[in-house]
């Protein structure tokens, strides 16, 4: 690995130009990370050529599975599964650090699964030079879990995700947008019954306009857990480094009817005694949490362009006593959840 903390300025490509590159890029800018001239982008070949925007320049798209890499110090890809399965190594070998958004190397045990605001030690045990981040509605929860289970250790979460149509990405939006538009002017029906064909769903497994489906993701083989579910639980476990006996995970993970933020509603089962009232002093205290009171509920459409996860409805459960609580936790998924992340494990790295 190169002597990254030595360096006073990086050599960075983005792999990928969907939302969450653009705002891999965007928060480059923002946070002056120190880079060594522009940041090249890669993409398909569908998009190689085209010209993008990047802060004052002008960044000709380059063509991600035929370029070099040589002389890079970070690679952000944020392309989907499988270019980074088959490149990711091969990237490496050519000298950068991959910090890698897709779900194609989160369970490799060389392979650390970071969030630097809960587990930063773990970059200690990356062995190929690649860095894996969580999947956006993993992070969310972690992050907001994490100084609740430095006090009392977590041993169980049931969980509950309404997941935005952001979490595929722009193809996501756009038919999210398309339906909303469809299904806009037939409000007779949504009250009162379904008359005619509502659309059929394209990027999604049902329709999301105007709609809460408990299927996010899809399912694969005889799972009765949607991909969505069995990566919060998988990725959560690694995150924690708990054993299935260790932590115990129920989740639903749902698609809703709105078109940016993840929510979580979570009931949190520990070890120790923790009151309700300690959770509002830790959630106030703690770095990338704002914790909101009472009335002040936090929302999706609210939250969507700022940086923490937000918690809200803090309370005791009556199942678990003293040793339980129910919380909200909601954050804009392409930012936190993705973009920010990446960005926040090179600096990371730096340091």
């Amino acid at each position: 690995m190169n002597n990254l903390a030595e360096q006073e300025s990086y050599k960075v490509a983005i792999v990928g130009w969907g939302m969450v590159g653009e705002n891999v890029g965007k928060l480059l800018m923002s946070r002056q990370f120190p880079l060594d001239g522009d940041p090249r982008i890669l993409a398909t070949p569908r998009s190689a050529g085209r010209s993008v925007r990047l802060g004052d320049s002008e960044i000709t798209v380059e063509v991600a599975s035929e370029a070099s890499y040589e002389g890079l110090d970070f690679v952000f890809n944020t392309a989907p599964s499988g270019f980074s399965a088959e490149h990711a190594e091969a990237i490496h070998a050519q000298g950068p650090i991959v910090i890698d958004s897709s779900s194609d190397w989160r369970k490799d045990p060389r392979v650390p699964l970071i969030i630097p605001e809960v587990n930063p030690e773990a970059v200690n045990d990356m062995e190929i030079g690649i860095v894996a981040k969580p999947n956006c509605t993993t992070t969310i929860g972690a992050i907001a879990l994490h100084h609740l289970d430095e006090k009392a250790r977590l041993k169980r979460l049931t969980v509950s995700t309404y997941q935005s149509t952001s979490g595929q990405g722009k193809p996501g939006i756009r038919a999210h947008h398309a339906q909303v538009l469809e299904m806009v002017n037939r409000v007779d029906e949504l009250i009162y019954g379904q008359i005619n064909p509502y659309p059929e769903p394209t990027v999604f497994p049902a329709i999301t306009a105007f709609n809460a489906a408990p299927l996010a993701g899809t399912f694969e083989g005889d799972n009765d857990h949607t991909t969505e579910e069995l990566k919060f639980r998988n990725e959560t476990r690694k995150i924690f480094n708990r054993t299935q006996e260790q932590l115990r995970i129920d989740v639903t993970c749902a698609r809703i009817d709105t078109f940016n933020g993840h929510a979580l509603s979570i009931l949190a089962e520990f070890e120790e005694e923790i009151t309700a009232e300690q959770a509002h002093e830790i959630f106030s205290d703690a770095p990338g949490i704002a914790l909101h009171e009472r009335e002040d509920v936090p929302q999706p459409i609210y939250v969507v362009g700022t940086d923490p996860v937000h918690v809200g409805r803090v309370r005791q459960s009556e199942g678990a006593g003293k040793r339980g609580l129910n919380f909200w936790a909601t954050a804009d998924n392409t930012l936190i959840g993705a973009a920010l992340n990446g960005v926040n494990i090179a600096e990371l790295l730096i340091r």
